[in-house]
């Protein structure tokens, strides 16, 4: 979720730092992209601590937004950095091991520097990405982050607009000493989202 709230505000003090010339209706230049939608999130989580293993494996449907900041090479090749978040309700592995069956809003994001190609110099036109970067856990509890990658598709069915689904990866993880103690986290995830966007160029 940290994530997101960063990314959302790098987002919007662009948006309000860049003359409306620079949007001059071509996909060549700068470009910025604001989706809303929803996914479903699994996440296979194991923790040791003191010297036991715990095991989470679980899934669940949610939110999702995802925001590009770009830059066209040209009317079909864009540069981007992307992130995608889905937000969904689930049991924590602290719960497990507490014995507690609540359940709080857990976030993966996908957030990474990745290239989008358009098949069509104008809309209407399909388009396909992918994203390499950093992957990123937040469960209300904890948060930690690790790689990441994400595969994507879409359609610009209207100029400015397009819809688009995404699949994403990674294996956020963490260890750190507690009372002498090694705590170590590992986490797998994935999204899969579907979005319908507004794209600025």
């Amino acid at each position: 979720m940290r994530a997101i709230q960063t990314v959302v505000t790098i987002f919007i003090l662009a948006a309000l730092a860049t003359s409306a010339e620079a949007f001059d209706g071509s996909r060549k230049g700068f470009s910025l992209v604001f989706g809303l939608g929803g996914g479903s999130l699994s996440a296979d989580q194991e923790w040791s601590l003191l010297g036991q293993k715990f095991a989470l494996d679980n899934s669940a449907n949610g939110a999702t937004l995802n925001l590009k900041i770009g830059y066209g090479l040209s009317d079909q090749l864009l540069l981007s950095y992307s992130t995608t978040g889905t937000t969904a309700s689930m049991e924590t592995i602290d719960g497990l091991i507490a014995g507690s069956t609540d359940e709080q809003d857990a976030n993966f994001t996908i957030g990474g520097i990745g290239l989008i190609y358009y098949f069509s110099a104008a809309a209407r036109s399909p388009f396909i990405d992918i994203a390499l970067g950093i992957s990123s856990w937040d469960d209300s509890e904890n948060s930690f982050s690790g790689g990441g990658a994400s595969i994507g598709a879409g359609y610009e069915f209207k100029k400015n607009w397009t819809a688009e689904i995404d699949y994403g990866f990674g294996s956020p993880s963490d260890k750190e000493q507690v009372f002498g103690e090694t705590v170590s986290a590992e986490m797998t995830g994935a999204t899969l989202a579907f979005t319908v966007n507004h794209i600025w160029y």
